[in-house]
């Protein structure tokens, strides 16, 4: 009878790990599934169109328009071409790839191998915005709420608050061509106010899935002051104006007072919804190996800086040496499809930016209640819009009557952007959990805030 009863242990792990595997199976097969039902990409944004207008990307080119122009993506200089074009693509991915809190990265459930029962692990609490192998355990519910907070102060290591640009303009009385360019001191004001929900559910003592719902609220304003000129280099006054008439027909004008405006739009509402699975195919005493991947679905406005405008799916492996200190690594890697937020050179819809992601850090359980976590966390952006700096360039290539100094357009490239992540998680009771951490700019590529805060409660079920 001893025998009936403990031989039966042998197959039945055997047995666990066969359900884990198909359960993964399907999962992945489910996510592949949901990635390739999503919509494709909305058309291109035409800010000239009323629909459009008054969305936020198509603040900047409403505010530096002037009554009787219509803003043109013509450049007749290749060099200028869409000098604003960066700043679209940064923004959408930079709210897309917003470092989310890791789901279940709290207290995990062990099986007690005395009692045999679930019992919360004695370790560390987890990192904040990286993954561990562990999962949540088997049946058990992780719900949190976190809010984050960012100000966008530079671009490519270039202040948002004094960005010189060109902007290209067709006037009313014009039938074709652009035949006006604004040259453009603006000062760019981007708040983002981000607020998850998460859910993770243990489907068995390896598997999980979770959800993260974001909720945003991007507060924009674009103050510019703006100097028109004709194909010729002459000054042009506002339209409306008795001493001259605009455009290359008119007569010379004298200097005019520049034009001056600001403008702010305010958008909130749903942001991308992700979807995620992790799996724990190998666990040791002190070790473990888990991969997974996340879905994003193209739930956000894109038009209002809300979403990417498209889907995404990001592959992930972790590997985490548990204890008091657990030191982990994170590598992940995002595919991404076309959206209206990128334009190539004929005008279409084009890839967000793919990115390569790979973070390591340790957290160090410094009692039983209370966790301290440090991360790196190191992306490579690939072949995505940048800003920089053209000298001495002449917007309209046939005359030389007019060259502009320096501005700031678009190109293209891969960089790399790193930040640091610093905090703390505090048990006070039971199985909630109290989080804080900061996120830290330590280099230049791409759009970036300076100092991201945190704050989140969570507790598991």
């Amino acid at each position: 009878m001893a025998n009936l009863r403990t031989n039966p242990i042998i197959p039945h792990g055997g047995l666990t790990w066969k359900v884990n595997r198909m359960i993964t199976q399907k999962i992945l097969l489910v996510f592949l599934f949901i990635a390739a039902a999503t919509p494709a990409a909305h058309a291109q944004i035409d800010c000239n169109s009323s629909s459009a207008s008054n969305k936020l990307s198509c603040l900047i080119p409403t505010t530096v328009t002037p009554s009787g122009y219509t803003f043109s993506k013509a450049s007749p200089n290749p060099l200028l071409q869409n000098s604003f074009g960066f700043l679209t693509s940064d923004i959408g991915g930079e709210i897309s790839q917003i470092p989310l809190a890791s789901p279940a990265s709290g207290i995990v459930f062990i099986t007690d191998p005395t009692l045999h029962v679930p019992v919360p692990s004695d370790q560390s609490l987890g990192p904040i915005l990286t993954q561990r192998a562990d999962t949540i355990g088997r049946h058990k519910l992780y719900a949190a709420m976190t809010y984050q907070y960012f100000l966008l102060e530079d671009v490519d290591g270039l202040g948002l608050k004094g960005l010189p640009t060109a902007a290209f303009y067709l006037n009313s009385s014009a039938t074709s061509g652009t035949d006006t360019i604004a040259l453009v001191n603006g000062r760019i004001d981007l708040k983002i106010h981000q607020y998850v929900g998460y859910a993770t559910f243990g489907l068995t003592d390896r598997v999980d899935v979770s959800v993260a719902v974001p909720l945003l609220r991007v507060d924009m304003r674009y103050t510019v002051n703006e100097h028109l000129y004709n194909t010729n280099g002459q000054s042009l006054p506002l339209v409306g104006s008795s001493a001259c008439s605009p455009g290359p027909p008119g007569p010379p004008c004298a200097q005019t007072n520049p034009l001056q405006n600001s403008k702010p739009e305010e958008a909130t509402g749903i942001g991308d919804v992700i979807l995620a699975f992790k799996a724990e195919p190998w666990k040791a005493k002190h070790a473990g190996l888990a991969f997974g991947a996340e879905v994003r679905l193209p739930t956000g406005d894109a038009e209002n800086f809300l979403g990417s405008g498209t889907v995404g799916v990001k592959p992930f492996v972790t590997f985490t040496r548990s204890g008091k200190i657990s030191p982990h690594l994170n590598v992940g890697y995002q595919f991404n499809g076309d959206t209206e937020l990128v334009t190539n050179s004929a005008g279409q819809n084009a890839l967000l930016p793919s990115r390569l992601l790979y973070s390591g850090g340790a957290d160090w359980g410094v009692a039983k209640r209370l966790t301290f976590a440090l991360d790196v966390l190191e992306q490579r952006v690939i072949n995505s819009k940048r800003a920089t700096t053209q000298l001495n360039v002449a917007p309209f290539p046939s005359t030389s009557n007019l060259t502009v100094t320096s501005v700031i357009t678009s190109t293209s490239g891969s960089y790399n952007r790193t930040d640091g992540s610093i905090g703390f998680k505090l048990k006070p009771f039971g199985n909630l959990l109290i989080t804080s951490n900061l996120l830290v700019k330590l280099d230049k590529g791409g759009l970036r805030e300076r100092l991201a805060p945190l704050v989140g409660l969570s507790y598991t079920f």
